[in-house]
């Protein structure tokens, strides 16, 4: 009965003894010699129910250089058992309303440092660190709970994180703790978080819930002198995590964002309708990040990732996904953000728009900047829609597809198709190289081609000057073919290959007289020779078929025919041809008039510019062609028709239906070394019907005396050979076996 009246008398008068200045000023002092903080308050009060303990009202808080607040009372429990031994132990703690201030501490000031690069190796490797050794960490075994409270966290005198209306609560026993903390922020209009935890095997789980979280106040607080600023990014994030025991961790985040805005510079970039599902997991053994998915709906796009830190050579690994890639809006926010990155330039240099619909890259280094070197990326893709351009030799492809490879800074490409304005190519495979100035470059494509492109294209591809002059006679140029087309060596020195058939163009030649027009064929071009085969087309009213030859491009330029037709319209032909000086004799000639010679066979090879040289086999016919000034003939022959054959050499001709004077002749003949003379060595045959004045000039050729006269007669079967030389000239078996007849009178034989 004694010991319950001396409780009683204490419940009584123990409050009244504690809360007096005496006792008020020892805990102050007790408080600041054990933890440095300088605590105030107006009246502590001690109660013992429902549980004894004791209220401070009205605290002040003081930790000189770090905190500073007040709170309207701080309740502490202390466990009961342990007082009877003559210890404190702590069983519960409540702050109400309080409303504390967080200095960060300023840095150092000391001489310029140089700023060390972001290492993501050893972040995760102090978070691994700091995971494992937070079982040291004793979370104590207490009631904890801080009611309608709010925090401020400065950086000097400036304030960037306010936190408000802060709830949270910490009980249960060490197997089963429950923690619950919720808040709101400058930064986000709530947070909440729920878990629970194992204290003794660090095992447990738990959930954090973030709304309308505007996180540009922090990244400009984090990263103050970066140029790119996060101006607007309200975004909702659930985060789940586990924990299974000592230095394993495991979270999950899921979150959306109607929109980023960033400004780079003057330049406003927006990211529109984000969503994101990520995962981070940590052990003794390795740290990785996944990003199961990345979406947004401007730029459009769909990535997934994994970066993983383990134990092996080299450490950091990264693989990564994406889908549906609209790549315009994607260059434009890569150039924006990191367009002073000379890899990144040097990409979407080349590539400029279209739609990803699969990519992956791989990569493996020591560090970040290593991952986002091209030397080690692997990067595998598709395109569909592309726009592609070749700056070195200026190719702006368009509506470009296909499967795309690139290791090491190279470009490779297959089952390709693009466009490049009218032109078509398909089944294309290229190489090119991405990082340098003379970089790799093999393109190979089946090509439906507009060939007006062709020459400016040539132009740019082809050095030799040669070459440029003869491309720089084609004008007007238009048609289509089809073929295969190459390009190889570097991006400074491309070599060019071309296999075109089904050709059809029209253009002007500045060395022909007249337009060409190709109906048909095939043509080839290296840097060494142009071929043709198959030709066929015309030059104004002349034309062509089944041609086949070449066209060196060295300094020879050696010209090649080795089969075709033509039909050649010599008004047209002629004057051409005297336009050469080694030819300008042959147009004192040619008669005029619409002189048709038919080639039925062409074989001819030698200088392009120097025909005199050429070697050459042709056959073929000749109709309505008139000949003058020859040489000892008394006037024009006109030759109604006649078949021919020609070599360097020899010249023969069978069946010519002529006619000179008033005499009609049907005349074969063979003339040697003509080049030298028509008539230095001459065999003919022939029928003839001479008339007075024909009679005439054959008497004087044959320097008959002027006492015979032969009146006009008839020639038939009848042979003439001459050869004439510097010293005579010889005639042998002049008529031999021939026959004449007078007109007027009877049949004789000679």
């Amino acid at each position: 009965m004694g010991v319950f009246f001396l409780l009683f008398a204490a419940v009584l008068i123990a409050p009244k003894v504690v809360d007096t200045e005496l006792v008020r000023d020892k805990l102050r002092s007790e408080i600041k010699e054990t933890s440095g903080a300088e605590i105030d308050f107006e009246h502590i009060i001690l109660d013992f129910t429902p549980r004894p303990h004791i209220i401070f009202e009205q605290v002040a808080l003081s930790i000189p250089s770090a905190v500073r607040g007040k709170a309207l009372s701080l309740w502490v429990q202390p466990k009961i058992l342990p007082l009877f031994v003559g210890e404190v132990q702590i069983a519960g703690l409540r702050l109400e309303s309080a409303d504390l201030d967080y200095i960060l501490p300023k840095k150092p000031v000391a001489g310029e440092k140089i700023p060390q690069p972001f290492s993501y190796y050893n972040l995760a490797k102090r978070i691994q660190s700091t995971i494992a050794t937070l079982p040291e960490f004793k979370i104590p075994d207490l009631d904890f709970r801080i009611r309608n409270s709010g925090a401020n966290l400065y950086a000097g005198d400036r304030k960037f994180l306010e936190l408000k209306e802060v709830n949270s609560h910490l009980e249960g026993p060490p197997s089963r703790r429950q923690i619950s903390i919720s808040c709101k922020s400058n930064l986000w209009q709530n947070i909440s978080m729920s878990g629970l935890l194992n204290t003794k095997t660090f095992k447990g789980r738990g959930q954090i819930q973030l709304t309308q979280f505007r996180p540009q106040g922090l990244v400009a607080e984090l990263f103050p002198d970066s140029p790119i600023r996060l101006t607007e990014a309200p975004a909702n994030f659930k985060i789940d995590f586990k924990t299974d025991g000592a230095g394993q961790l495991q979270a999950g985040l899921n979150g959306s964002s109607p929109h980023l805005k960033f400004r780079y510079a003057q330049d406003d970039l927006n990211l529109n309708n984000m969503r994101i599902d990520a995962a981070f997991q940590v052990d003794k053994k390795s740290v990785r990040l996944s990003l199961g998915e990345l979406a947004l709906d401007s730029p459009q796009l769909t990535l997934s990732a994994n970066l993983d830190l383990t134990q092996s050579t080299p450490p950091l690994s990264l693989k990564a996904k994406g889908g549906e890639i609209d790549v315009a809006a994607v260059r434009q926010v890569a150039l924006t953000l990191f367009g002073k990155n000379e890899d990144v330039k040097d990409i979407f240099d080349v590539v400029k728009g279209g739609c990803v619909p699969l990519i992956t890259l791989t990569a493996q280094g020591n560090s970040l900047s290593d991952l986002g070197n091209m030397d080690v990326m692997v990067i595998r893709g598709q395109m569909q829609d592309g726009e592609i351009y070749i700056p070195d030799i200026q190719f702006d492809l368009k509506d470009a597809a296909g499967e795309v490879d690139i290791a090491r800074g190279i470009l490779q490409g297959q089952n390709l198709q693009a466009r490049l304005g009218n032109s078509i190519g398909r089944d294309s495979r290229l190489k090119l190289g991405l990082i340098g100035e003379a970089t790799p470059f093999h393109l190979e494509t089946d090509v439906q081609a507009d060939l007006w492109q062709l020459p400016p294209i040539l132009k740019r591809l082809v050095d030799d000057m040669d070459f440029q002059k003869e491309l720089a006679q084609i004008t007007e140029l238009r048609g289509s073919a089809n073929g295969k087309l190459v390009l190889g060596g570097d991006t400074d020195n491309v070599t060019v290959k071309v296999d075109a058939s089904d050709i059809l163009l029209s253009a002007r030649y500045g060395r022909l007289p007249h337009p060409l027009q190709i109906t048909g064929g095939n043509f080839s071009y290296d840097e060494n020779r142009v071929s043709v085969e198959q030709l066929s087309g015309s030059v104004g009213k002349s034309s062509f078929s089944e041609l086949a030859g070449s066209l060196g491009l060295d300094k020879k330029q050696d010209l090649a025919i080795t089969s075709g037709k033509c039909r050649l319209l010599l008004a047209e032909i002629v004057p051409w041809l005297a336009s050469f000086e080694e030819m300008a004799a042959v147009s004192k000639y040619f008669g005029g008039g619409n002189s048709i010679v038919t080639l039925s066979q062409i074989k001819l090879n030698g200088p392009l510019f120097s025909p005199a040289k050429w070697h050459f086999n042709l056959s073929g016919n000749a109709k309505d062609l008139t000949l003058k000034n020859l040489p000892g003939r008394p006037g024009p022959i006109m030759v109604a028709s006649a078949r021919f054959k020609a070599d360097p050499h020899t010249f023969s001709y069978i069946d010519g239906h002529t006619r000179m004077l008033d005499g009609v002749w049907n005349v074969s003949g063979t003339h040697k070394n003509y080049f030298k003379g028509f008539d230095k060595d001459v065999r003919l045959k022939f029928n003839a019907r001479l008339g007075a004045k024909s009679v005439q000039w054959l008497s004087k050729s044959f320097d008959l005396p002027d006492e015979i006269h032969i009146r006009p007669l008839i020639l038939s079967h009848s042979r003439i050979n001459y050869v004439s030389n510097a010293e005579k000239n010889n005639f042998s078996r002049t008529c031999h076996q021939g026959r004449t007849q007078d007109i007027s009178g009877p049949r004789a034989r000679f």
